[in-house]
């Protein structure tokens, strides 16, 4: 079994390369089999009615659905689970989407700033800066928005309205590996803190902005809490369904794979993660093991609230459970003093 295993992520592996732009578990062997029947199907036809049984039972042979072998359902199911973390399915979006670059809310005006910023890895990351024309200060507060796996800068619209009324500027962008931005693969908070990194480096090197909030979803909550130590000056953190270990992630998605019909039997989930765990490296260049938000979150004293949605299908409660775990155990009186709405705080 676990070299069967060593196939599928062998395999896997060419499949994930040809389909990065896509989902995953793309079975090329049944797109074979489906072309070879609908060609015999027009050959027969071709030939005339002279063989009314042949051609019965090869339009049979058309509709019936074609069996895969445990080998092709491993394969499958195995690269399934890899693109879960690594290449999701791109958003897409036009920029139109993002809204009028200049517009009036609350009787003051706005605008927004498109823009490309270059990483350290050389990858191009797609902006969009929304700040008031008027403002009571030179440097004002703003809000570092980041985007959830398979999502864009988009997804920050509908907390525009909320946070631009509070007097702060919004910032957010696409993480690499994202929307519009440059990169192939994602990396769940391994490289999209390297992207943050560079997300702050620009703001403060422009001399607009006072302090920094970060509000981060799913990756980009995870994102924020294996940041927020390294730099103590940020203001505070909104954490929306953060994961706690990554490893735990791919143990969950193995269950709700086996949910689904996907063919990984118990006795090999041990295996499974680890095949996941070459797979990833060898494609994206990570490890897995490496993506642990809440190994990071003791050397942070930076101010966040916990957010988590009930009906949430890719990060379970679970992992908000072991946060909660953390902190009432950790005992220390900035976690225990700062759970409030620090939003509300931070824009005062």
């Amino acid at each position: 079994m676990e070299r069967l295993m060593a196939e599928a992520a062998d395999d896997g592996d060419g499949i994930g390369r040809s389909s990065a732009s896509g989902s995953g578990g793309l079975d090329l062997d049944r797109q074979s089999s489906n072309a070879s029947a609908s060609s015999a199907s027009r050959g027969s036809h071709q030939g005339g009615g002279g063989n009314q049984p042949q051609q019965q039972q090869q339009q049979q042979a058309q509709h019936k659905p074609q069996e895969m072998s445990y080998v092709q359902m491993a394969k499958a199911g195995y690269q399934e689970l890899v693109n879960a973390i690594i290449r999701p399915p791109r958003a897409e979006y036009k920029e139109e989407a993002l809204g009028p670059p200049a517009f009036s809310f609350c009787g003051r005006r706005f605008t927004r700033t498109d823009f490309a910023l270059v990483t350290k890895r050389g990858m191009a990351l797609q902006c969009s800066h929304w700040e008031p024309v008027e403002r009571h200060s030179a440097r004002i507060p703003v809000v570092i928005y980041m985007h959830g796996n398979s999502s864009a800068r988009v997804e920050v619209l509908p907390q525009l309205s909320y946070l631009l009324s509070l007097g702060l500027a919004v910032f957010s962008f696409d993480f690499a590996g994202s929307g519009k931005s440059d990169g192939q693969y994602v990396s769940l908070g391994y490289y999209e803190r390297e992207d943050l990194m560079c997300v702050i480096a620009h703001l403060r090197a422009t001399d607009v902005v006072s302090t920094i909030a970060l509000w981060g979803r799913s990756m980009g909550a995870a994102t924020s809490l294996m940041h927020a130590h390294r730099d103590p000056s940020i203001a505070c953190m909104m954490l929306d369904s953060p994961f706690a270990e990554l490893r735990q992630l791919c143990e969950e998605m193995v269950d709700k794979a086996k949910e689904q019909g996907i063919n990984v039997p118990n006795f090999v989930t041990s295996i499974a993660i680890r095949m996941i765990r070459g797979s990833v490296k060898k494609q994206a260049d990570f490890d897995i093991l490496d993506i642990s938000p809440i190994a990071h979150a003791d050397r942070s004293f930076v101010p966040a609230l916990f957010v988590h949605g009930e009906h949430d299908d890719f990060v379970s409660t679970r992992c908000n459970f072991f946060f909660r775990d953390w902190v009432m155990a950790s005992q220390t009186d900035w976690v225990m003093g700062k759970w409030v709405m620090v939003l509300k705080i931070f824009a005062c």
